[in-house]
């Protein structure tokens, strides 16, 4: 069964990894591109900000202020901010083309789009006083990107563009670390006009495949990955010190009251997410308080919420709809 586990750190690592450059450079000029020159690629007006948590790390932050067609000069827009899933970072949301990317869809609707990249993605390697190299610099979990990231990109966001509330989307744990920072923080949680969760995770109790395998087998997990990582490439290079924290390092997990959180919360789930599968999202709703619309789409996996061809038709028309109706 050790294949089982090789398959699903390559999937973990390589999904985010360019295509070999062998086989496709020439077809795929965006391949080794980062966020802001994706964005430019595409004919859209690009920021970057690096915004410093109370713990001392930058985060890389991207904006696209408004869209292509768009001077720029139409009055006031509301800001959305998107956070990506593990292992992933925020050019998830401009991989495809215009039509197809919620960065860009949004961005064109008239919104004010923020990319969020959480600590140690591609993007977000920089501390005030610890190296990449040091094993302190990778000491942290989702439960840090909540107390920190998250509300150091929400107050830079509200800053910069005067507004006092601002639209949540996120992927996988971008949603976790949504949960835990608005259940556990009510002054952060007033900021939230509306929370979009694509495919959240909630606890690996029915996770099918490989996944739950390397949960409970975290010492195979480290030797896989002392081989795995000499094979990965330079943007996404992982350190062995990085996977622990990834891991439990308790018997039990921490307990958040995901009750507690009051935000409106919109939520997608795919029929066949083996890392989210459907009874685990039956095991979150009821504890949402404030759920104002729950879609299910039975053909759908864990990523198809934001590469899915059809995700344009089927969840962002319905996310436009949403934030017109909430402004």
């Amino acid at each position: 069964e050790m294949w089982l586990l090789l398959v699903a750190l390559c999937l973990a690592q390589g999904l985010g990894d360019p295509i070999p450059r062998t086989e496709v450079s020439h077809q795929n000029p965006e391949q080794f591109m980062n966020i802001s020159q994706k964005i430019c690629f595409h004919g859209y007006p690009s920021e970057e900000y690096n915004v410093l948590t109370e713990d001392g790390y930058f985060l890389s932050l991207n904006r696209i202020p408004h869209g292509k067609g768009d001077t720029g000069h139409s009055g006031s827009r509301l800001p959305v901010l998107i956070v990506h899933g593990f292992s992933l970072d925020g050019g998830d949301w401009v991989d495809n083309l215009p039509s197809n990317s919620l960065g860009f869809i949004l961005a064109d609707e008239g919104y004010d789009v923020w990319i969020g990249n959480n600590r140690g993605n591609s993007w977000s390697r920089r501390h005030l006083n610890l190296s990449v190299d040091q094993e302190e610099f990778w000491d942290f979990s989702f439960h840090e990107m909540a107390m920190y990231d998250l509300p150091a990109m929400v107050d830079f966001i509200l800053r910069q563009t005067g507004q006092e509330k601002l639209f949540y989307v996120g992927h996988a744990q971008g949603n976790s670390v949504g949960f835990i920072a608005f259940s556990s923080m009510p002054h952060l949680a007033e900021k939230i006009k509306l929370f979009f969760a694509l495919a959240p995770l909630y606890t690996f109790h029915h996770v099918k495949g490989p996944v739950l395998k390397i949960a409970f087998l975290p010492d195979v997990v480290l030797k896989v990955c002392e081989v795995f990582v000499c094979y990965t490439t330079k943007t996404q290079e992982l350190s062995t010190t990085y996977v622990p924290s990834f891991l439990p390092s308790q018997a039990t997990p921490p307990f958040y009251r995901i009750e507690d959180m009051t935000v409106p919360t919109a939520l997608w789930s795919g029929g066949q997410d083996w890392v989210n599968p459907p009874l685990e999202t039956q095991r979150l709703l009821p504890r949402i308080t404030n759920l104002v619309r729950h879609e299910h789409f039975p053909d759908w996996n864990h990523f198809d919420h934001h590469w899915g061809l059809d995700a344009p038709q089927r969840m962002y028309r319905q996310i436009v709809a949403l934030m017109a109706q909430n402004p």
